[in-house]
């Protein structure tokens, strides 16, 4: 989602302001703050789990996966306004980063508390989406 705000040549305004938003939508500002933080916490558990385990493949492709499905819901939901198929991409997002908190969480035990923003975002991003969704 953060990165994906990047494939965008500009955010449209108008198809996303003329959505009914629930009113526990965050202002527009938070956005780009709360991704950087999410996503410096998540680079940082990434890299120290990458350096605790032996299988480091596991963790790049869940990574590369995270970014990948991150990236492709700005576009999917922005660009060509799929909201439901921006639901899944989430859900799928949500069920990556749950596996990999649990999977995990004996060799990370406190850092797991690092990808916990992450996850309560996804959440909320979720709930956003299936409002969306509904009413529109």
């Amino acid at each position: 989602m953060f990165l994906g705000s990047f494939s965008l040549k500009e955010f449209p305004y108008e198809w996303y302001s003329s959505l009914t938003k629930p009113f526990w939508t965050p202002p527009n500002w938070t956005f780009k703050f709360i991704w950087s933080l999410i996503f410096f916490l998540y680079s940082f558990y990434i890299t120290i789990l990458f350096f605790k385990v032996s299988i480091k493949i596991k963790v790049l492709l869940n990574y590369i996966l995270q970014l990948s499905l991150n990236s492709s819901w700005s576009f999917i939901f922005f660009k060509l306004n799929y909201i439901i198929t921006g639901i899944f991409i989430i859900f799928i997002l949500i069920i990556s980063l749950f596996y990999f908190f649990i999977k995990y969480f004996n060799y990370m035990k406190f850092y797991s508390l690092l990808i916990l923003p992450y996850l309560i975002w996804l959440f909320v991003a979720l709930s956003l989406n299936i409002y969306i969704y509904v009413y529109n």
